[in-house]
């Protein structure tokens, strides 16, 4: 017996002699793809030696399943390969697939994640193909993006030392000037320290950019990202990879030596052009 799919031909079952009878297990894993069938060859020999072949195809049930997105348009996988929903397969009836929603991830500027599926399974399961067609819907909430910015630590000295003033920032984006940033820190010899989570959009390569007038320093995940500890560093980036929706440390230092001073925190990524890392992004404690 042999296992066709589509013009490729495969052993199934050896051949064997001497029955009159028998039965055999269809799998339900394997290929996936809806154009198999299974031939039956036999041949019989009657007491002069004389042969007669015939041979019948078994084929398959058939059934549509489809992957949807609530809402619509999101990452799914079919058997581990990436899909958009709603998409729509052929398969054969009992085959075990395998479907999975790809959580976090953003869509039109809103980053989701997984809920639930329509028929209770887990993130990642198996199913069965119906008999019937079958929708499975992958139902995702959006993730609040509710931040108010970075605790700033404000030190009268450029080495991060002395009394700090402490104050929520909506965002780093200052321009200073020849102006102090606030009552009892100096116009000139001063330093930052901003610390709290920044929250991206978009799953992938993100680069930071630190522009600074003087000094700068950036860790994200608690990785060193940007390191221009010196006089008129201009706007150093660096890259890392980050997930879409997921929250990560960041600190960033800065000095000022004198003359004019300013800093400046942006991002960019493929999905998304430079900007000034937003409020909505950045969480304090």
């Amino acid at each position: 017996m042999d296992f066709h799919h589509d013009a490729h031909v495969h052993p199934f079952i050896q051949p064997f002699s001497g029955a009159t009878s028998g039965s055999f297990q269809i799998p339900t894993t394997g290929e996936t793809a809806a154009n198999v069938w299974y031939r039956i060859t036999l041949t019989v020999r009657d007491s002069g030696g004389l042969t007669h072949t015939s041979y019948r195809d078994i084929l398959p049930n058939t059934s549509t399943v489809t992957l949807a997105s609530n809402p619509t348009g999101l990452q799914l996988t079919l058997d581990a390969q990436p899909v958009t929903a709603p998409v729509s397969v052929t398969s054969v009836v009992g085959m075990q697939r395998s479907i999975g929603a790809v959580s976090p991830q953003s869509l039109g500027g809103t980053s989701y994640q997984f809920a639930s599926w329509s028929d209770g399974g887990a993130i990642s399961h198996n199913i069965a193909t119906p008999a019937t067609n079958t929708t499975y819907t992958a139902t995702y909430s959006a993730v609040p993006v509710s931040g108010n910015g970075l605790t700033g630590a404000y030190f009268p000295s450029k080495d991060l030392t002395g009394t700090a003033i402490t104050r929520i920032d909506p965002t780093v984006n200052f321009s200073w000037g020849k102006a102090s940033p606030m009552a009892t820190i100096p116009a000139d010899n001063f330093s930052v320290r901003w610390t709290g989570q920044v929250q991206p959009q978009f799953s992938g390569a993100t680069t930071f950019y630190a522009l600074a007038d003087d000094g700068v320093r950036l860790w994200v995940n608690n990785v060193l990202v940007i390191d221009r500890w010196v006089n008129n560093a201009g706007e150093p980036s660096g890259v890392i990879t980050l997930v879409g929706g997921q929250k990560y440390s960041i600190r960033m230092e800065y000095y000022e030596n004198r003359n004019k001073a300013a800093a400046r925190l942006s991002w960019s990524n493929a999905s998304q052009g430079k900007q000034v890392v937003p409020q909505g992004r950045l969480y304090s404690p």
